[in-house]
């Protein structure tokens, strides 16, 4: 079954190829990718470098892994975004919904969904399943 995946407006069919996947990631990329602590979880960080089937990526939570470029998808989160945060206050994770970006695009402001507390995440806070 071939993959499409679209890159600035143009379509590439891709073969079942990881390591033309991974060529698509450029450093310096922002990214959503999977990680060895976090199963099917998809956590932000930027792409440190790319190599065959393999991206390198320093996480917004400090840490770098090299993950298969299979487990690894554009950075896609947005004003209205549902994700998942840290609630410092008793350290467990709830459903959010993005209300603004700023920092750089490292600062959430997010509303619980359960309780719509308003609050200021980082990045490396949160995750998208």
């Amino acid at each position: 079954m071939k993959k499409l995946l679209i890159i600035a407006g143009s379509a590439l069919a891709i073969a079942g190829s990881s390591a033309a996947y991974a060529q698509s990631y450029g450093q310096g990329q922002w990214v959503l990718s999977r990680s060895a602590v976090g199963g099917s979880h998809y956590y932000p960080g930027v792409v440190a470098s790319a190599s065959g089937n393999q991206v390198t990526i320093n996480f917004d939570d400090g840490t770098t892994e090299t993950r298969p470029a299979s487990q690894v998808r554009p950075y896609d989160w947005r004003v209205g975004s549902f994700i998942r945060c840290i609630w410092r206050p008793d350290g467990n994770v709830y459903g959010a919904m993005i209300q603004n970006i700023s920092g750089g695009g490292t600062k959430l402001t997010i509303r619980y969904v359960d309780d719509g507390i308003v609050a200021t995440v980082k990045t490396g806070e949160c995750y998208s399943d």
